[in-house]
């Protein structure tokens, strides 16, 4: 194997110059065994250089640090430079000759970073705080345009609890599980052995909710609205694979319901409204049957009665009365068979029928 020319004055250069930094004062280099993704493993002694493929050269001085990787014939695969000034600190990255990332950081922090994509583009990503915490990343493309906003939301406490996303067309993704918070604070709260995360919009509107049961996500609630208007709902429970879909229309009110589990649908639900705006029936459909409730009103709009059905058969008819009285009344075959008589809210009777006929009567005290 040819020997490796000795430490190279011109590469220094030529890197010094890449950096726009003055030449080393006093340099010091230093030589590790490495990969080809120049991560270093253990350090070695000059002379060892020719013995591995990979060796990653460390020079430093005062304000400056250079690493860069050399390959086994000597060439330079990708370096970077780290120059300090004070509590400012910019990192360049080089490969293949090409300033790939440049990095900003001021008191040990990133404040922004230019990096280079694949098709030759740029991105910038700028980093802001709120004192000693991150607070939100920007990222614009080539001609400054924001392409993305990442808000990181604290609780009282400050502990990071979600990242909440706009992206250039405008959507919203909320990433929850950043960080499991403690107890405490106004978006964290204790139910029994749950525990929940709430954010809000600038409207006071719910747009997610999480539930946390030992520290395991399981449920997710995200809300999408227009014009102060809820439009659609989304519920998540990762434990049981079992997710829903909600929409409404302009008046926030419910028009339809699927359910899922496992990516299969398990549920469609049909909510209709007559033309005053009540609720006129609700229809349930499962690959085993279809229901149907139907709501009746009286003149003065309260609730009369509902029809319960499955599959066109009447089952029960439920009558709304004065002063909290309700009946239930439960059919078989077109027949009715039992009524049961509510006062308040309380059982107070129950008959079974025959043929129309009472043969058992039982009161509740």
């Amino acid at each position: 194997m040819k020997p490796r020319p000795a430490l190279r004055s011109a590469l220094l250069v030529s890197l010094l110059a890449a950096a726009l930094v003055p030449v080393f004062a006093d340099p010091v280099t230093e030589y590790y065994v490495a990969d080809r993704n120049g991560i270093a493993y253990e350090r070695i002694e000059p002379y060892r250089k020719d013995e591995f493929p990979w060796v990653l050269a460390v020079t430093r001085d005062a304000d400056l640090e250079i690493r860069a990787l050399e390959g086994a014939k000597g060439e330079i695969a990708r370096w970077e430079t780290i120059l300090s000034s004070g509590s400012i600190v910019t990192r360049r990255y080089f490969e293949e000759g090409i300033l790939r990332e440049r990095t900003s950081y001021a008191y040990g922090r990133p404040t922004e970073m230019v990096a280079a994509t694949e098709d030759g583009a740029t991105v910038t990503i700028s980093y802001a705080y709120d004192g000693d915490r991150l607070a939100s990343v920007t990222t614009k493309d080539a001609h400054g345009a924001t392409t993305r906003t990442d808000t990181v939301l604290y609780t009282r406490s400050g502990f990071a609890y979600a990242v909440r996303s706009v992206l250039a067309d405008g959507r919203v993704e909320i990433d929850a599980e950043l960080n499991l918070p403690s107890k405490g604070g106004d978006a964290w709260k204790t139910l029994g052995d749950r525990e929940l995360v709430r954010k809000r919009d600038r409207d006071g509107n719910l747009v997610y909710e999480a539930v946390f049961e030992k520290g395991v996500v399981t449920e997710r609630i995200s809300n999408e609205y227009v014009e102060k208007k809820i439009r659609r709902k989304t519920v998540e429970r990762p434990v049981d694979g079992i997710s829903s879909v909600d929409e409404y229309d302009e008046r926030g009110r419910i028009m339809s319901e699927i359910s899922y589990k496992g990516g299969a649908e398990l549920r469609t639900a049909a909510w209709s409204y007559d033309r005053n705006g009540r609720l006129a029936s609700v229809r349930t459909t499962t690959a085993d049957s279809v229901t149907l409730v139907d709501y009746i009103y009286r003149d003065d709009g309260s609730l009369a009665s509902e029809r319960h059905s499955a599959d066109g058969e009447l089952e029960k008819v439920v009558s709304y009365g004065e002063n909290e009285v309700r009946t239930e009344e439960y059919y078989w075959k077109g027949k009715v068979f039992a009524r049961t008589r509510f006062e308040g809210g309380k059982k107070v009777s129950e008959e079974l029928l025959k043929d129309g006929a009472v043969v058992r009567t039982r009161v509740f005290p």
